[in-house]
């Protein structure tokens, strides 16, 4: 995205890689393809992709254990989950045959920038966790899950649910009524994307290793705010100048005025941007549990342990697994690139099983109320 048009995104990533996955002649779509099954609610509107056992109604899901709630991400502009169906058949697999829990899991399809700019993303993954507890699912049994874009839009959602986001110019109470319905029982969060406005240093000391780079995000950021960088705007010069430009000093050029940096600094719109004096929000909002995961040579590597010293600082237990010499959304992707989980120096991280182990312990050990091992040593 970071030279390319939202369509040029949209083509790569969207229907047809979801397609193009679920064609895979390889061992996990043979043996767990026909868990798949695309859905809409016709109460909610609520639109997505279940992975669960075959032959068991959508309103059955209130018997599983675990329901693995997932937010895509794409920068907002597009729907980068077909990618991740090979990580979610295997992890669903290695839940339900090797830990022996009734695990499954929902990814929710939500509307898309610059069409449909913020809060759009927030209040249909709200949405859909109004639908799961419609299913009789029950809060402590979901974990609210999303990666890059779709982590910052789960988080947000959580916000809104703890304290509703109004907007009396547009007649928006998002979250009204909600703030007594419980918070899921806990969130993995993948390389979420946070720091709109910030120049931190892992922006530049990370771009040669990942693909996600301060071009892109800027351009994300700016597209869910709605205000896409166009062809025509003198805004463009940005995505050619040196990656070493400050993003304050191009978001305080035109035409960029004082509105679109306020609302790039709202907390609702960019999580990490919640005041140190009002961690309490943090805190109302996250489950108790929390595990994020994110790569040591990512772009967002500074902004992601910024916000989980945040939310430690407000109370919530967060198990971080970062891989070393990994970029973004690495535990997604070594799926789906040839050798790409393979990292040096060499470790126990190098098993491409070491995200879904850790994440399985997590889930699980959570369920039994117990301490989770997770094997975060390097």
């Amino acid at each position: 995205m970071s030279y390319g048009t939202i369509e040029q995104v949209r083509a790569i990533h969207g229907p047809l890689a979801y397609k193009i996955n679920a064609a895979k002649p390889d061992r996990i779509n043979k043996e767990y393809g026909q868990w798949r099954r695309e859905v809409k609610d016709a109460q909610t509107a609520v639109e997505g992709t279940w992975i669960a056992r075959p032959g068991t109604a959508e309103t059955e899901r209130k018997g599983d254990d675990i329901v693995f709630y997932f937010v895509h991400g794409g920068g907002f502009v597009c729907d980068t989950g077909g990618p991740a169906q090979t990580f979610f058949l295997e992890l669903v697999k290695y839940m339900n045959e090797v830990k022996g829990v009734k695990f499954s899991v929902f990814q929710v399809q939500y509307v898309l920038a610059p069409e449909h700019p913020f809060p759009a993303a927030p209040f249909e993954a709200l949405e859909g966790y109004r639908y799961l507890l419609k299913l009789g699912i029950e809060p402590s049994r979901i974990c609210i899950s999303g990666d890059s874009a779709g982590g910052n839009a789960a988080i947000s959602a959580l916000m809104m649910r703890s304290r509703p986001y109004i907007d009396a110019e547009k007649g928006l109470n998002i979250g009204e009524h909600m703030e007594d319905v419980p918070k899921p029982g806990s969130s993995i969060l993948i390389s979420p994307y946070l720091g709109f406005t910030r120049d931190s240093p892992s922006r530049v000391e990370n771009e040669k290793y990942d693909f996600v780079d301060a071009h892109c995000l800027i351009a994300a950021s700016l597209a869910y705010v709605g205000h896409p960088v166009s062809p025509h705007s003198s805004a463009l010069s940005f995505l050619f100048t040196s990656r070493k430009t400050k993003l304050s000093a191009f978001l305080s050029s035109s035409p960029y005025d004082k509105s679109t940096r306020a609302i790039l600094a709202n907390p609702y719109v960019d999580p990490s941007m919640v005041p140190e004096t009002d961690l309490d929000w943090i805190k109302d909002a996250m489950p108790e549990r929390v595990m994020v995961l994110w790569g040591e040579k990512e772009c967002l590597r500074d902004d992601i342990e910024r916000w989980i010293g945040m939310a430690e600082s407000a109370g919530v237990k967060v198990i971080g697994l970062k891989k070393p010499g990994a970029a973004h959304d690495w535990c997604l992707y070594d799926w789906v690139l040839p050798n790409a989980h393979i990292v040096f120096p060499d470790g126990p991280f190098n098993d491409p099983y070491w995200a879904i182990k850790n994440m399985a312990n997590f889930l699980v050990e959570g369920m039994n109320g117990k301490k989770a091992d997770v094997d975060t040593k390097l």
